[in-house]
């Protein structure tokens, strides 16, 4: 951590706010982080928000090829200067929101099989970031590791009947197989964060292929937790605006009208999508 801050001082860098940086000392997370996805030499890695490049000081060692994206101007240029020497290393100057990231693999990495993407993301653009990664559709990208809030990970690792599982939980699980890499506590971050965080890794496995459209599917999913406290009966009438159909639909498939949302799997509510699309086709 001593490094860190003298590095920090020394090219007059500092965490910025607006850019929720928060910069990870501890080396044996980092490797943690990097050994979950890395596990051969032809593997390329996509980093996103690299900071100082205590992730990236690692990735180079063991990637094939690594491209970071950075938003900050400051570091982009601190990061050129650092690892000028490694040809193996390309940083983009980027806000990961607006990246064409399908794009970007086929142009940067054509000559590899996997890409995988490592990323300590700023904790107040989690959701959209991994609903951004979470539509990535080239093969190449295996899978991504994501350091985030402890709250918003345990949610996402919800299961059915627990407080915390809602539609993020639902829509996670639906694309991806997810599994807990580390806790990682605050005071492992230059500034120290006011929260403690988790590592996910977050596998490629998206169920129920013959789901023809999969937004329809999502918003589904997301309108049956917009009021969580009612039941499925309430929820999926206001979805259907016809409550008389959906105590219809309920009852053909065997459910209890006094069931919530969080008491559904993740095949339950494909069964009931399927079972509205029957309905109305």
């Amino acid at each position: 951590m001593a490094q860190q801050n003298k590095e920090m001082m020394n090219h007059n860098i500092y965490a910025k706010k607006k850019f929720g940086q928060n910069f990870l000392t501890n080396k044996h997370i980092i490797n943690l982080i990097i050994d979950s996805v890395l596990d051969g030499p032809n593997q390329g890695i996509i980093e996103i928000g690299p900071g100082m490049g205590a992730l990236t000081a690692e990735i180079i060692h063991k990637a094939a090829k690594t491209v970071a994206i950075e938003i900050d101007e400051n570091l982009i240029e601190f990061l050129i200067n650092k690892y000028q020497t490694v040809k193996t290393f390309k940083v983009i100057h980027q806000d990961i929101l607006k990246t064409n990231l399908d794009q970007l693999v086929g142009e940067e990495f054509s000559n590899l099989q996997e890409v995988n993407i490592i990323s300590n993301i700023p904790y107040y653009i989690t959701s959209p970031i991994i609903f951004k990664l979470l539509k990535i559709t080239n093969p190449k990208v295996k899978s991504f590791v994501l350091m985030m809030q402890k709250e918003v990970g345990e949610r996402i690792l919800a299961r059915p009947n627990t407080k915390s599982y809602n539609n993020l939980s639902i829509v996670c699980q639906f694309y991806c197989d997810i599994e807990k890499v580390t806790m990682v506590g605050k005071n492992n971050f230059v500034p120290v964060p006011k929260v403690d965080s988790i590592v996910l890794k977050f596998t490629f496995n998206k169920k129920y292929h013959d789901i023809k459209n999969e937004g329809s599917f999502l918003e589904f999913i997301r309108s049956m937790f917009s009021t969580k406290r009612k039941t499925i009966l309430n929820n999926l009438g206001n979805y259907l605006k016809n409550k008389s159909q959906a105590e219809t639909i309920l009852t053909s498939l065997k459910y209890n009208h006094n069931l919530r949302s969080e008491n559904l799997t993740l095949n339950d509510f494909y069964l009931l999508y399927n079972k509205i699309n029957e309905e109305e086709s």
